[in-house]
């Protein structure tokens, strides 16, 4: 009784605390395509909006759900699930973005799956340009460069502080060979200020474990992807016992795993193990180094502007809650350039 007392009360708290955003970020654009895109977007070639349920997006290779819900933005035709009759087109914002110049950093970030003829080889090409002059020139941002895989795409738009911004889309296969490809979804795309700034936040609410109120997860060094030197840190742990990091995409609503609580969601993607098992030491700590560039081979690529949920899973055999093992609250950290 008084233990599920104890969950119920942990329940709550973690229904408030599941949430919270970050401190100083801010919000400037947002578009997750769950609404008709008309007045925000001008297409041309074969731009449309999908549902999830399409046929394209299911069949052998499914690539539903998506990352916002039910509706993204494609590049490809229904009647084959290619680009072979249309292959160039732009997916075009109406109204500029202004990017105070008082910010100190912004980033574009979107989620993007891409199955064409190759990544980076002068074939159908996944370009993202950038304009501060109402449209007349376009600047290019970069490109995407991963297949057949959801992954969040992060772009610096610190150089363009104190300017109206307009971002596009443009898919190009150059030619009518080896077109037989689904082509370029896109989805839930956010411009962002001072996501740098702000930093890694906590988020959920560790269980009560055999040593205490629960274990937390912090961090140290750097967010930025170029220097590799972030790690996770684990604290209030019970001692000489083996753990390990997961991460992903979402925050949920708490799910009870073992004798605490998971609140980090697969989404489009999926959670993933850092391994291999790490051991906390006697005073109940743990510190593992993020591997940035061994994230390529994951389903989880972290990339500039990419936000994931860590959380860490430990043994506790001494646990009150019988399992044999608990879990720590959750970091969400926002990685820059």
């Amino acid at each position: 009784m008084v233990q599920m007392l104890i969950i119920r009360t942990v329940l709550v708290l973690l229904t408030v605390a599941v949430s919270t955003p970050a401190a100083a970020q801010t919000v400037v654009f947002q578009d997750d395509f769950e609404t008709p895109i008309a007045g925000r977007w001008t297409t041309s070639g074969l731009w449309r909006w999908v549902r999830a349920t399409n046929p394209c997006m299911n069949g052998p290779s499914p690539i539903a759900p998506f990352p916002s819900n039910q509706y993204a933005m494609w590049f490809g035709e229904d009647c084959c699930c290619t680009y072979e009759n249309n292959w160039v087109g732009d997916l075009t914002m109406v109204a500029p973005v202004h990017l105070p110049a008082t910010a100190n950093d912004a980033m574009l970030t979107f989620w993007s799956f891409e199955e064409a003829e190759c990544s980076s080889c002068g074939w159908d090409w996944r370009f993202v340009y950038l304009s501060d002059d109402g449209g007349t020139t376009w600047t290019l941002l970069g490109e995407g460069n991963l297949m057949w895989r959801w992954y969040q795409v992060g772009f610096d738009l610190t150089p363009w502080l104190g300017s109206d911004i307009l971002i596009r889309f443009h898919f190009d296969a150059v030619d009518q060979a080896w077109n037989q490809f689904r082509g370029w979804v896109i989805d839930d795309m956010s411009i962002v200020i001072d996501s740098c700034l702000s930093g890694p936040t906590n988020f959920c609410i560790a269980a009560p474990n055999s040593v205490g109120p629960g274990a937390t997860v912090g961090w140290s060094g750097s967010t930025n992807v170029q220097l590799d030197d972030f790690h996770l840190r684990l604290t209030g742990a019970p001692a000489n016992q083996f753990a390990y990091f997961f991460y992903g995409p979402d925050e949920i609503s708490p799910v009870v795993l073992a004798d605490g609580f998971r609140c980090i969601g697969p989404g489009a993607t999926s959670l993933v193990r850092i391994l291999p098992v790490a051991h906390i030491d006697g005073g109940g700590q743990l510190d593992v180094k993020l591997d940035l560039p061994s994230s390529l081979f994951s389903p989880n690529f972290i990339t500039p502007g990419s936000t994931w949920r860590f959380q860490c899973w430990y043994r506790d055999g001494a646990g009150s809650g019988g399992s044999g093992s608990n879990v720590s609250d959750g970091l969400s950290v926002t990685f820059c350039p």
